[in-house]
């Protein structure tokens, strides 16, 4: 498992490496720089509260990435819990599919538990869109299928050392185990509320492992209390974002003016994020993984041979489907993220069935899955070079916002998407410039092409104007311009709207 999860982690760092040389960035990183400190205080007062969302885990995600090694100052910090994170990914499909292997009457020799264990990151990591949701500080994603995950296996092993004669003998490795993998599921957990439908699990996990329910009857009651006591410890994060998800809905608090859906409209949301789906990753590997899967369950049923790990991750994949699909972004262009952890589930389900098949067949599809993996990579790296130079072009627009402000002049925007012009100034005092007096009445005026308003385009005085740069970002293309003065009975304009 440790092999698997280097060896891909190696290639997803290479995929995201373009990002390694950004600065912070005008989406997602000023909220997450600005915002956590306060989030986290709340938290430890037992005052959270994010209008329309419940994500203690990416609060103290968010804070521990901006504000630790430097951070927000030096971008070492956030880089590296962004590898971090980027590994937890790799570890957790890696892990989960080795546990799930190992369950199995037949045991597989190592070296193919080492391929089968490296299929659903290697899927997963490569898939071309994913690498720039990678790429990004801000996805909850990553996290929470890396924490759930990875977490879950530990709890797994852990419980499994208390079943056994030896129990007293592993005390150390037992609780090492269960700690660890707590807190990795809170984190994961706690990332987003689409953690939930990881109890869809519960009754396919227990179908297939009834042996194990019965060795767990026959121990000593203290040791039987404690295995109770850690299956409550790990569904009660669950039942609480259960409980916040739906509050939030009776409250009508639901983020980007979302309604709760009605039957109808659920499934419209659900069969366009389906119909999207291969135009969103950028690969036909999502439908793919859906008709492997599909046909695997459907062959093991007719042999009388159920699998039933790989049902309940068929159900739990096309579950979060259905839930992410209600905002309507995962059938959006940029919606990837929100397909990803259908995808880690659908890739686990493949390793698996992979796995259950005669030596020939499973040579040929553990080949398939390193060419499509080959054929896939070169278009995430692309992707994610294509956005890191978006992002530069971010960069240097804010260093000459920086600069100009630095002037001791107004600095007036317009025209800008609205997350980008309330992060603006955020990311302008971060550069922690000395601000000088301004020379005469001069004027800088940042113009965009996002619904500029007439009123702030036209504060610049008509004579004496010199063009800075011009820039163009993700949504718009925007221009800064050094004024000689003032438009005429411009000044209360500019004073209400300059950049502070």
């Amino acid at each position: 498992m440790v092999g698997a999860t280097l060896a891909v982690s190696a290639l997803g760092i290479w995929i995201v490496s373009s990002r390694l040389d950004l600065d912070a960035s005008l989406v997602d990183d000023w909220s997450a720089l600005a915002q956590s400190p306060g989030q986290l205080h709340d938290m430890f007062r037992l005052a959270y509260h994010e209008s329309g969302r419940f994500r203690p885990g990416f609060v103290v995600w968010n804070y521990l990435q901006w504000h630790t090694f430097g951070a927000p100052a030096s971008l070492v910090g956030p880089n590296f819990w962004g590898i971090m994170r980027l590994v937890l990914l790799a570890a957790g499909l890696a892990a989960v599919t080795a546990l799930l292997l190992r369950t199995r009457s037949a045991v597989l020799p190592p070296r193919w538990e080492l391929a089968l264990a490296a299929v659903p990151p290697l899927l997963v990591l490569t898939t071309p869109k994913f690498g720039v949701d990678l790429a990004r500080f801000g996805p909850q994603e990553p996290a929470l299928i890396g924490g759930m995950m990875l977490g879950g296996s530990l709890l797994v092993l852990g419980t499994r050392d208390l079943t056994r004669p030896t129990a007293t003998a592993r005390r150390a490795r037992t609780v090492a185990l269960l700690s660890i993998g707590y807190l990795l599921w809170l984190y994961g957990v706690y990332q987003k509320e689409t953690s939930v439908c990881v109890l869809l699990l519960v009754p396919f996990f227990l179908r297939g492992h009834r042996g194990w329910l019965g060795r767990i009857r026959a121990l000593p009651k203290p040791r039987r209390v404690a295995l109770g006591a850690i299956a409550a410890l790990v569904v009660l994060p669950l039942v609480h974002v259960g409980y916040e998800t739906i509050a939030i809905a009776h409250r009508g608090e639901l983020v980007y003016g979302m309604r709760v859906p009605s039957g109808s409209h659920a499934f419209v949301l659900f069969k366009d994020a389906l119909e999207k789906m291969s135009g969103v990753l950028g690969s036909q590997v999502g439908w793919a993984l859906v008709i492997a899967v599909a046909v695997g369950i459907v062959i093991s049923a007719v042999l009388r041979r159920p699998n039933w790990s790989v049902v309940g991750l068929f159900v739990t994949a096309v579950a979060a489907l259905a839930w992410s699909s209600q905002s309507g972004f995962a059938a959006a262009p940029q919606g990837s993220r929100y397909l990803m952890p259908t995808i880690a589930l659908l890739a686990v389900a493949v390793a698996l069935l992979i796995g259950s098949v005669p030596r020939a067949p499973r040579l040929i599809a553990v080949g398939a899955v390193v060419l499509i993996a080959a054929l896939s990579v070169s278009d995430a790296h692309r992707d994610v070079e294509k956005w890191a130079a978006t992002e530069r072009q971010e960069n240097a627009f804010v260093d000459a916002a920086a600069r100009a402000q630095a002037t001791g002049c107004p600095v007036v925007v317009t025209g800008l998407d609205l997350e980008r012009q309330i992060a603006l100034p955020i990311l302008v005092k971060l550069q922690g410039r000395v601000r000088q007096t301004c020379a005469a009445r001069s004027l800088f005026v940042a113009s965009g092409t996002s619904d500029p308003d007439p009123a702030l385009a036209d504060t610049c005085a008509p004579k004496g104007r010199s063009l800075v740069g011009i820039w163009r970002l993700a949504l718009e293309r925007i221009a800064l311009t050094r004024c000689a003065g003032v438009a005429p009975g411009a000044e209360a304009i500019v004073q209400q709207n300059q950049v502070n």
